[in-house]
């Protein structure tokens, strides 16, 4: 009796520790973390103190290298997010809360559906420039919203939120009746610089 009570206690254990490795993996699944193991990449930082640009070290970031490495098409707040190649990513990726892109010298990054940046959220896009020489290549971002959405801001019916772009080449087109930058249909733009 006492050898079937130890078997069912260790059963229920396995079962317990099963358990809790399946929620595990269920709530992180989804989201995309910033490693911090990888070679820093350095990015062109402007001091609005001294007004010129520095080079700063970006230690923990998800490198972007296909639709794969964003959840869902979403780029999560406090994430830094690096595109070193060429990338299309063809749904229309969401800004939640604040996030930084760095597009590094000869990239060039296709958001073909746009990107969402709605109120109450904030994109800042960097890019290499000066610290890389002038004769480098800046990397590039190219972001096409579709009808009533802005090409970089809010979408349908959506004002849109904070943007700064600090470098690199950005090309924004809006859908019809919404901003290459700024709001989407009828909607105020936030605060672009």
């Amino acid at each position: 009796m006492k050898a079937f009570r130890n078997r069912v206690k260790t059963t229920v254990l396995a079962l317990v520790m099963v358990a809790c490795m399946v929620a595990s993996v269920l709530t992180g699944f989804g989201t995309v973390e910033a490693k911090a193991d990888q070679t820093p990449v350095q990015y062109a930082y402007y001091d609005e103190g001294t007004g010129e640009f520095t080079a700063k070290p970006c230690n923990a970031y998800v490198e972007v290298m296909s639709e794969s490495d964003l959840s869902g098409s979403t780029m999560d707040n406090g994430n830094w997010y690096v595109f070193k190649t060429t990338v299309e990513i063809t749904n229309r990726i969401t800004v939640s809360g604040t996030v930084n892109i760095i597009l590094m010298d000869g990239c060039v990054f296709t958001a073909s559906k746009g990107i969402d940046v709605a109120s109450g959220s904030a994109l800042n896009i960097y890019g290499q420039g000066t610290i890389n020489g002038e004769n480098s290549t800046p990397g590039e971002l190219i972001a096409t919203g579709k009808s009533y959405q802005a090409g970089i801001g809010g979408g349908n019916g959506e004002a849109g939120g904070n943007i700064t772009i600090n470098g690199g080449e950005v090309t924004a087109t809006g859908g019809d009746l919404g901003a290459g930058i700024g709001g989407g249909y009828n909607e105020a733009g936030g605060n672009i610089t």
